[in-house]
């Protein structure tokens, strides 16, 4: 590891100018008064202190205490990941005992066994974040300390983007002084490097949740004076209002497979239906459990013992209705025009969606599991369909990698993915949305076609459309877009996808300059 070196530094000060604080009076001594006292006379007490060379690891151990809860076990997974991602140096993480003990350099992240964390937090307001660095010796101690989850979110972003130099390998930061900031979506934004415009994304304002219900995959819809909502286990809600109250649609009972001769999973798990209107009827795009196959046993080792086991068998197929309440019946047809699925039996298959393109022939676009194949990674499949939606026309053709990320790094792919969904703009732009797994959870990405069409290529856009930071702490995803009544357009998804209950979520969005945006269109 490089020897720590200290250097006396002026640069924090044109840092902290650029946090959102409290003065003296509101928090009993904050950033700016901490900042006028140092012009005068603390800039001795500036530090910058070598944290890492790349390849190297971090001068800095994450420490945690062993009864931390959920959120704090992910924010820890998400740091280290970060870190490692911003330094190029491997992060080490420490039972906070045993570091204190090893004399090590620490990152404490709202460890209130600790006094350091603790003496921190006694300076805050509820809504604020406090950040300080305190050395003994030779050794350094950074403690984060917060009242309220937005100030936790913002606490991370300042102390990623604001106190790390990642191009100098070096933290700077006041000793013995507190950087207090408030915990607000503006600042938020601007610790993530996010442009606040006149469509900023005004988390409380435009996050509507149906409190009364759980529901993953959700799929809506307007029709006729009434919100249709869709989710995994083949449920459906109806309503007059995004807000509710929802009432329960029965469209389709579990049993109806089996009573048209379609073999079903001993525990069959009816996936993502997706609503779709073509030619006067109303379909569903869907995942169902198909019972075992040849590729049941090519799952990774890795993947099974899980709820990923042989005899689950994933496929997709397509339900008919004359009303978006049902009741819905099976349609599709295998290769050899028996009734059950569309898509291979040698692969697993779900989250299907229909694609009308602008020719008028429809597609199934699906994905195929990263279960399953060979790379870490997903694929998604498309393949033309008969006019009545039945069944393929066409061999599967891949027009899309899970590995696809932007070209300026702003975010990366995991290799999980699912839940594509293809939206037609205004000037014409054909756009996908999916769910790839990034650094903080699970997100919704978007991409466009360079051809308008459905074979691409396809080019990833460096903005997320929503991840853990946008949702207030929770992540999310499986989105979906529909237009309500008044012309307003929305993405609908599930959060969180972990560490809680799923639930709907509603976002609305614009067209802006080439892009999807969060942002109210003007219905007056």
């Amino acid at each position: 590891m490089a020897k720590r070196m200290i250097a006396v530094v002026c640069l924090v000060l044109l840092m902290l100018s650029l946090l959102s604080c409290k003065d003296d009076q509101d928090n009993g001594g904050g950033a700016t008064d901490m900042t006028n006292q140092a012009t005068e006379n603390k800039i001795e007490q500036s530090k910058e202190i070598a944290i890492a060379r790349k390849g190297e690891k971090l001068g800095f151990v994450l420490s945690y205490n062993f009864d931390s809860d959920a959120q704090f076990r992910s924010d820890m997974a998400y740091l280290k990941e970060a870190l490692e991602d911003f330094t190029g140096a491997t992060v080490r993480t420490m039972a906070s005992e045993l570091a204190k003990n090893a004399g090590a350099n620490e990152i404490l992240i709202g460890d209130e066994t600790r006094e350091e964390v603790r003496a921190v937090r006694r300076k805050l307001k509820d809504g604020e974040f406090g950040i300080a660095l305190t050395e003994s010796g030779e050794r350094y101690t950074l403690s984060v300390a917060y009242r309220g989850e937005k100030a936790r979110m913002c606490a991370i972003q300042y102390l990623l983007n604001k106190c790390f130099d990642t191009e100098g390998q070096t933290i700077s930061l006041w000793t013995e002084k507190i950087v207090v900031g408030e915990g607000s979506t503006d600042n938020l934004f601007a610790y993530m490097g996010v442009d606040v415009v006149e469509d900023k994304r005004v988390i409380d304002n435009f996050l509507i949740y149906e409190k009364g219900a759980t529901m993953r995959d959700p799929n809506a819809a307007y029709y006729n004076g009434y919100y249709y909502l869709y989710g995994t286990s083949w449920v459906c809600y109806r309503s007059t209002s995004l807000e509710g109250p929802w009432q329960k649609i029965d469209m389709i009972k579990h049993s109806d497979l089996e009573s048209y001769g379609i073999k079903t999973a001993e525990k069959s798990c009816p996936w993502a239906p997706e609503l779709h209107q073509y030619n006067g009827k109303f379909y569903l795009f869907t995942t169902y459990s198909c019972g075992a196959h040849d590729c049941d046993y090519k799952v990774k080792e890795s993947m099974k013992g899980g709820w990923q086991v042989p005899g689950g068998h994933r496929a997709c197929i397509v339900l008919e209705a004359d009303s978006p309440e049902g009741p819905f019946v099976p349609i599709s047809r295998g290769a050899d025009g028996t009734l059950g699925h569309s898509t291979p039996d040698d692969a697993y298959t779900i989250d299907a969606t229909l694609y009308v393109d602008r020719e008028g022939q429809p597609w199934m676009v699906y994905s195929k599991e990263w279960m399953t194949v060979d790379a870490p990674t997903g694929y998604f499949y498309a393949a033309k369909l008969s006019e009545d939606l039945s069944r393929f026309i066409s061999e599967p053709q891949l027009v899309f990698e899970a590995t696809l990320s932007p070209e300026d790094g702003s975010w990366k792919s995991n290799g999980c993915m699912d839940g594509e969904h293809f939206y037609r703009a205004k000037d014409g732009t054909l756009y996908m949305l999916w769910s790839p797994s990034v650094a903080s959870g699970y997100s919704v990405a978007v991409a466009r076609s360079e051809s308008g069409e459905i074979d691409g290529p396809w080019v990833a856009e460096s903005d997320l459309l929503f991840c853990r930071e946008f949702g207030d702490g929770a992540d999310g995803g499986h989105g979906s877009l529909f237009t309500d009544e008044h012309g307003q357009l929305w993405l609908v998804l599930h959060s969180p996808n972990s560490g809680g209950p799923a639930r709907p979520t509603f976002i609305p969005l614009i067209e802006k300059d080439n892009k999807l945006v969060w942002g109210l269109v003007n219905t007056k």
